[in-house]
């Protein structure tokens, strides 16, 4: 009781005397005796008191970061994890929780640079395989009778070969059936990298492959009215009912991949990465079009019966040209995570524009992640035009032209230990078909599972 009321005394002083000199002696057994019972908001005071005096070493910096790592602030439990580290690079203690704290946010250079040293085999990598993951989901339409319900499968693999050098390849089958204009899938492989150049900078490369194929079945119509007034009295006055027809028939096909280029600055909660995305395709159509005019007349004259006549015009067949998309997008995605809120939030921003001969409206999407306890929520918004681009360092495939109005995601995550995390992502969409030019709203469930080697 003695000993704790010492400390109190001098806590005491230290705040009264806050403009004053604030000796090594002092701080030292204050922030040992808030380490010691942990008191971590008074021990991260004690800290900002220290900087202001220029104390700085190694055994704060492990206290505060712990400290940190106990408030679940892992970013700045990092920080000064890294900089006690670098003090002492032999302390068991802080190489320890410096891992757990880089495994929190997914700093996994940090990780295979101390693997070794925290678990102590000969291995510089943490494992060949870190990581799996399955998703699956359906896309409900809105409208079945112009687009039918999607259904979304995939499975990925993350693996450390190297220590600077991190690899993510998944695998993804889509299907879409009974759209108004026939049958659609879609097989995609991503293969990406990410470059350690130093502690402050990374290069991502990545390649997301796609195989698209569709069965066209499609007939629409258009169709305009004109009336021939009676050219004497008692002529017939003729109302003509004119139906242009179009019959669309054939396989298409779509091979191409979408290269990324990256390098991002990365300052603990600021990351800053400019991209560039080349997207290369090759489409085959065997797509035919037939057209033929209906023509239905009506013929009226004063006290009369009315006479219907309906004649088909000669129809015309001609294959079916498909644009493609712009080649080229330029981008950046902003990542700032605030360091107020216990570190609960982070929010981003993702800038996409084609480059090409016609001008192309580009797409800001923003984007959040709020952790609440254990889990944590995404949401972002996503708009584009008839141009195709992927997401999130190319791993989001959008290799469609359809236009996309309004994109909302919502995607929740819980992790039940270290290993296991299970998610949930809700998406509600709102496009235009590229090809029969129909409008339609979607929502979208995906459940999805991720094991930790």
């Amino acid at each position: 009781m003695y000993k704790g009321l010492v400390i109190f005394l001098l806590a005491f002083q230290l705040q009264v005397n806050g403009q004053e000199q604030i000796s090594f002696q002092k701080i030292d057994s204050l922030s040992f005796y808030q380490f010691t019972n942990a008191k971590w908001n008074n021990l991260i005071e004690t800290k900002q008191l220290a900087e202001k005096n220029n104390i700085d070493y190694f055994y704060l910096n492990l206290r505060v970061g712990i400290a940190y790592y106990h408030k679940k602030m892992f970013y700045r439990a990092e920080k000064y994890l890294s900089k006690a580290n670098r003090q002492n690079s032999l302390d068991e203690t802080t190489l320890s929780y410096l891992y757990y704290a880089a495994l929190e946010n997914s700093n996994y250079f940090q990780m295979s640079k101390i693997h070794q040293d925290v678990f102590g085999d000969s291995t510089k990598i943490t494992k060949a395989i870190g990581s799996i993951n399955f998703d699956a989901g359906i896309k409900i339409s809105s409208n079945s009778d112009k687009a039918g319900h999607l259904s979304n499968f995939s499975v990925g693999l993350s693996h450390l070969p190297l220590k600077n050098l991190i690899l993510y390849q998944s695998f993804t089958s889509i299907h879409q059936p009974n759209n108004i204009w026939g049958d659609g899938k879609q097989l995609q492989y991503y293969l990406g990298s990410s470059i350690k150049l130093n502690s402050n900078w990374k290069l991502d490369v990545a390649s997301h492959f796609y195989q698209y194929s569709a069965t066209i079945d499609y007939h629409y119509a258009s169709s305009s009215v004109k009336t021939t007034p009676p050219s004497f009295s008692g002529d017939y006055r003729i109302d003509s009912t004119f139906n242009q027809h179009h019959l669309l028939t054939g396989n298409y096909s779509q091979t191409g991949a979408i290269i990324h280029l990256g390098i991002t600055k990365y300052a603990k909660i600021f990351k800053f990465s400019p991209f560039v995305q080349l997207n290369l395709e090759k489409s085959t159509s065997d797509i035919t079009e037939l057209t033929w005019k209906e023509v239905k007349e009506e013929k009226f004259r004063p006290n009369s019966m009315t006479i219907k006549t309906i004649e088909n015009k000669d129809s015309i067949k001609k294959d079916v040209y498909v644009p493609s998309s712009n080649k080229i997008v330029l981008g950046t995605s902003i990542v700032y995570s605030l360091p107020y809120f216990n570190e609960k939030f982070s929010i981003g921003l993702n800038i996409y524009q084609p480059i090409g001969k016609g001008k192309v409206k580009g797409t800001i999407s923003p984007f959040l992640t709020m952790r609440m306890g254990k889990s944590s929520l995404f949401m972002s918004y996503f708009y584009k035009n008839n141009f195709a681009l992927a997401e999130f360092n190319a791993t989001v495939l959008i290799n469609t032209y359809d236009v996309i109005h309004n994109r909302i995601n919502a995607q929740w995550s819980l992790p039940i230990n270290r290993k296991n995390t299970i998610g949930l992502l809700y998406q509600w969409e709102d496009k235009t078909d590229s090809f029969s030019y129909s409008r339609y709203q979607s929502n979208m469930f995906l459940v999805s599972y991720y094991l930790k080697f």
